[in-house]
């Protein structure tokens, strides 16, 4: 499995198209579970997400890969994390509105709790790629720097790309890894 990392307009959708195109199409793309969310549920998603929404969000995305899973796809590519949910709720928490703190901390740190707890029962990625986006206004920013710090926090290992070069960095990155894994495969096998 593969999961792109990123703020809004940062290429995770185009990268997953290309990335799919790369494995001759032997790939399901995970990717239109916020519009699905946003329907289903009639509720606001995105930097005013509620924790309804955002749990939302990420369970739908889990039950999207799994579907995936069970249908015996043999790449999944996901367009957002749980990192990104992560993000989405601690910038939250500490928006202002109107000069004042959002009133619902308890409900945010909630979130940001139990979408950390489903990250660990279920982050099984293969690859991450983080998509830095450049020229953002302040809360593009804030996405950038916070994703950075939310990779970290969770120890996730992943590959940050430069922009404009998404796919052939994305591909070197797996290239490295396999080969890395057969070296280290054929030595342990010595």
């Amino acid at each position: 499995m593969i999961g792109l990392v990123g703020a809004p307009g940062s290429g995770k959708s185009t990268l997953a198209k290309l990335l799919a195109d790369y494995f001759d199409g032997e790939a399901v793309v995970v990717d239109k579970y916020l519009a699905k969310v946003r329907r289903d549920f009639n509720i606001e998603l995105g930097m005013y997400a509620t924790y309804f929404g955002n749990v939302a969000v990420a369970m739908a995305r889990v039950g999207a890969e799994r579907l995936a899973q069970k249908k015996g796809a043999t790449h999944i590519i996901t367009c957002g994390t749980h990192i990104d949910s992560v993000t989405y709720a601690s910038i939250n928490a500490f928006l202002e509105q109107a000069g004042e703190e959002v009133p619902q901390q308890g409900r945010i740190a909630n979130t940001m709790r139990f979408v950390g707890m489903l990250a660990q029962d279920t982050f099984g990625y293969d690859h991450v790629f983080y998509l830095p986006t450049e020229g953002q206004d302040s809360f593009g920013k804030r996405i950038n720097d916070e994703l950075a710090v939310a990779l970290e926090t969770f120890g996730v290992s992943y590959a940050k790309l430069t922009p404009g070069k998404h796919l052939e960095q994305a591909v070197a990155h797996m290239e490295w890894v396999r080969e890395t894994s057969e070296q280290a495969k054929a030595s342990q096998e010595q």
